[in-house]
């Protein structure tokens, strides 16, 4: 047992299951979803957030090593929740065994480094890898002895090294050579067990085929090869469903409705079928739809008399007609139901439809004035955060606050709904292509933005600037480039692999310098990976509440880090064969709010001992996190991975600004906290890179702030400077807010919203689903 697993194991309490819900068990196993073991019992486990579905029933994890997959053992917190779902029967796998004769095995490597090649493997199941070790590159035989459909089981022909592999993660072709090998294509059972296999392994497709060519080869097995098939074909089906409603969620709805149109209902059930048909028949709708409100708004428009109003109209009418589509068409919902109600005149009706298109349909309003001067403070609102002269956007903020009937409750409205900020004229899909963030000579502080601010994009399939995408933030490792790394989360175009199709923009910022081979822990790199993010935030639409932060090697360090200083940005951190080290020991605490999912090799670099010390802190404390460790595996990528780091992903977002913040500070340029930025830090907390010297004793600044229950803002911190931003979700504006610094009162008084405060915050961060209505600075 590894030193992390025994000092996990050494601090916690004895491990126990608390059933709270329905446990479905199968057999001498219980079921949960993702695959692990849990007291020497197989189970399906997936952690859920505080808002998860409970219907299916709930265990409680005391801290306990749920393991084994075979290949990885995974920890997680004490106590914590996860969902039971009952799966099909799954505990008679079937297994192809593959000879493979050792020779003089010698000692395994303590650890095992970048693989620098690996040959694929033969019909055999053998293999050739090369391996960087302290004395050079070491090839090393390798040969698969078992193959499950979870599992390859590789061990080292002649070293004394075994570990498992996901089966997925085998090309097709180089699996069935393995199978074929040691089956007997003549024997109709052997046959049956590779298809068998195929469905086991969730590879229906590939099932199907199998048992359409024994049914052709072996006469005498059509029958039972025909309810095998029916089988596989509804589970192909059902398999197909989800992809297309993971598609549609995606806002992938061209492809969505192509791919239904095809769709082979007549090898589905009823209930699949029902589905197929309910998706068409939902876009059908939506197209008619759209074609009557292009129709209904010239009607409408027709009986306008006053020429003004129609001369106001028209711009409206020609954004409608060329921005329509499956995404904008609900903000016509209000206009589009009351279309035919006699007592509305056309210009209320049209009032409905172009307020409706600014606000979003429950916004909608009947004042056809109070309509055109939405549209104009959204040309406004457009323009300042488009402008980068400061003079330029007070003269803008004076014209947008005397329009009539707009306040910062219209303007919050509006914003979710606005196209980005920034344009992108070399925008491409499903290809990489670079940014380069431009300075800004105008920012607030009087300071001019650097311009060595850079990073690469991939946008999803079907990229569409009204669908909101979360955004996945890459670090690259020291051997890897930017487009490596997004290549490794969704593919090319030729290729496109999961971020391009579960609907995820992924951004790599150059962050490192030069031939750099180590992280760094400085405050360049924290400064770059945020631009990099507020910029991508004004260029695309990014959900703000759904930025995951990853990284592989250097880039994994760099993500403990910058997750643990920053934690009010993303939603969620995702290490993969990096180490929690550096200033990460001071900061541990303030990662208490994120979700992680960290991902290991066992004999990766010391990466265990490296990690012992804050993440078993984590688990003890009952972090929301998820450890996963590799059994046997060295520096690798692990995209075996992929799959459950997307549904994780899926199952997490950024929560609400906290109404308390503490945290530990001891980066000067670490200072903002969600609501709260602090200047003028003590000048021991100029820390700017790994503390080396251990006989230097860092010295940490505590920043506490909290909104009580009697509306009263309290912050203390050894800053010079506070600012604080507030908003109607943690401070009530009808009642008078006190404001303390330091102990100190500092305002005693009812908040006015501040369409400034605003509309700057949101110009400089990007950040349109956390806005502020007030900014309060004090010295």
């Amino acid at each position: 047992m590894s030193n992390f697993k025994k000092n996990v194991f050494r601090r916690l309490p004895t491990f126990a299951i608390v059933t709270l819900g329905v446990v479905y068990s199968f057999g001498d196993e219980v079921h949960l979803k993702n695959g692990l073991v849990l007291e020497g019992k197989a189970v399906y486990v997936q952690a859920l957030d505080g808002s998860g579905n409970r219907n299916a029933g709930e265990i409680a994890v005391y801290p306990i090593l749920m393991t084994d997959e075979g290949y990885k053992r995974c920890f997680v917190p004490r106590r914590q929740r996860v969902q039971i779902i009952p799966q099909a029967e799954l505990s008679k796998y079937d297994k192809f065994k593959i000879p493979q004769r050792t020779l003089g095995r010698s000692k395994m490597l303590a650890r095992v480094g970048v693989f620098v090649n690996a040959t694929q493997f033969t019909k055999f199941g053998r293999r050739t890898v090369t391996v960087k070790t302290p004395n050079g590159p070491r090839a090393i035989i390798q040969g698969v002895t078992d193959i499950t459909p979870r599992q390859i089981t590789v061990i080292g022909l002649k070293e004394h090294w075994k570990y498992g592999i996901a089966t997925t993660s085998i090309e097709f072709p180089i699996l069935d050579a393995m199978i074929r090998n040691v089956t007997d294509q003549q024997n109709p059972e052997d046959r049956m067990m590779i298809a068998r296999f195929y469905a086991q392994a969730g590879m229906y497709r590939h099932s199907e085929r199998e048992l359409e060519s024994i049914q052709k080869d072996f006469a005498d097995y059509a029958e039972r090869v025909g309810v095998k098939l029916g089988e596989v074909r509804q589970l192909m089906c059902q398999q197909l469903l989800v992809e297309l409603q993971r598609r549609k969620l995606a806002g992938q709805h061209a492809l969505v409705y192509r791919a239904s149109k095809r769709f082979p209902v007549q090898k589905a059930s009823a209930t699949v079928r029902r589905d197929v048909r309910a998706t068409i028949s939902d876009y059908d709708q939506a197209r008619d739809n759209g074609e009557l409100v292009l129709a209904l708004l010239g009607d409408l428009q027709a009986e306008i008399k006053d020429q003004d109003q129609l001369k106001s109209l028209a711009p409206l009418r020609s954004t409608v007609t060329e921005e329509l589509n499956y995404e904008t068409l609900g903000r016509l919902d209000a206009f589009l139901n009351l279309a035919d109600d006699k007592t509305l005149t056309a210009q209320e009706k049209l009032s409905l439809a172009y307020s409706g298109w600014v606000l979003g349909s429950a916004n909608a309003v009947t004042n056809l004035e109070v309509a055109l001067r939405l549209w104009d403070a959204r040309v406004v609102v457009m323009d300042f955060l488009r402008t980068d002269d400061f003079n330029q956007r007070k003269v803008k903020l004076i014209g947008l606050q005397r329009l009539e009937g707009v306040s910062a409750t219209t303007i919050q409205q509006m914003i979710p709904l606005l196209p980005p900020a920034i344009e992108t004229p070399n925008l491409r899909v499903g290809s990489a292509f670079p940014v380069t963030v431009t300075s800004d000579k105008s920012n607030n502080d009087g300071k001019a933005a650097t311009s060595d601010v850079r990073y690469s994009v991939l946008l999803p399939t079907g990229y569409n600037h009204h669908h909101s995408y979360p955004m996945i933030v890459a670090l690259h490792s020291a051997r890897r480039t930017a487009e490596k790394e997004l290549s490794w989360w969704g593919g090319t175009a030729v290729r496109p692999l999961q971020s391009q199709r579960r609907g995820y923009i992924v951004i790599a910022p150059e962050y490192t310098r030069d031939k750099q081979a180590l992280y760094d822990y400085s405050a360049r790199t924290h400064r770059i990976v945020i631009e990099s993010i507020r910029n991508a935030r004004k260029r695309f639409n990014v959900n703000s509440d759904r930025i995951y932060l990853a990284g592989h090697g250097m880039g994994g360090d760099a993500a403990f880090d910058i997750g643990m200083s920053h934690p009010d940005i993303f939603a969620g951190v995702i290490p993969i064969t990096g180490v929690s080290d550096g200033i990460c020991k001071y900061y541990y605490k303030n990662a208490k709010a994120l979700p992680w999912y960290v991902v290991v090799g066992e004999l990766d670099r010391d990466t265990l001992a490296r990690n012992m010390r804050d993440i078993s802190r984590m688990l003890r404390l009952g972090f929301n996190i998820m450890y996963v460790e590799y059994e046997g595996r060295g520096y690798e990528t692990y995209y075996e991975e992929i799959h459950r780091l997307f549904d994780w992903m899926d199952q997490h977002q950024r929560p609400k600004p906290p109404r308390e913040i503490e945290v530990d500070i001891v980066r000067s340029s670490d200072n903002r906290f969600y609501w709260v930025k602090l200047d003028g830090l003590p000048d021991t907390l100029s820390l700017d890179g790994p503390p080396n010297n251990r006989k230097v004793r860092v010295k940490k600044m505590l920043l506490n702030a909290r909104v009580n229950v009697g509306n009263a803002v309290n912050v203390r911190s050894g800053a010079e400077k506070t600012t604080i931003w507030l908003s109607p979700e943690f401070v009530d504006f009808d009642r008078r807010v006190r404001i303390e610094i330091k102990g100190r009162q500092r305002f005693n008084d009812f908040l006015r919203p501040d369409l400034q405060a605003m509309l700057e915050d949101l110009r400089n961060r990007g950040d349109r689903q956390r806005l502020f209505w007030v900014k309060m600075e004090f010295n």
